[in-house]
């Protein structure tokens, strides 16, 4: 699901901006740390982190966590 959404939103995207190199990576289960060597390794522009969880009334934990983490990097929170 998470994969097909992300395919539908690059395909969008690059018929609009046809010279922005859009990649999606979805991993589930990995650390804060993980996805900031992640991001930082694959020379990141946008993140894009969804910051829904049931458990939580406001932002979750670890989308709080990167958002702190990636203070240098534009995010876009779901």
């Amino acid at each position: 699901e998470a994969e097909d959404y992300a395919k539908a939103v690059q395909q969008l995207f690059v018929q609009e901006h046809p010279k922005v190199d859009v990649r999606q990576l979805i991993r589930l289960g990995h650390t804060v740390k993980d996805v900031v060597s992640m991001v930082q390794d694959r020379e990141t522009d946008v993140v894009v982190v969804n910051t829904k969880d049931e458990d939580q009334l406001a932002m979750a934990g670890k989308a709080y966590s990167l958002a702190v983490e990636l203070i240098d990097k534009p995010m876009l929170l779901l």
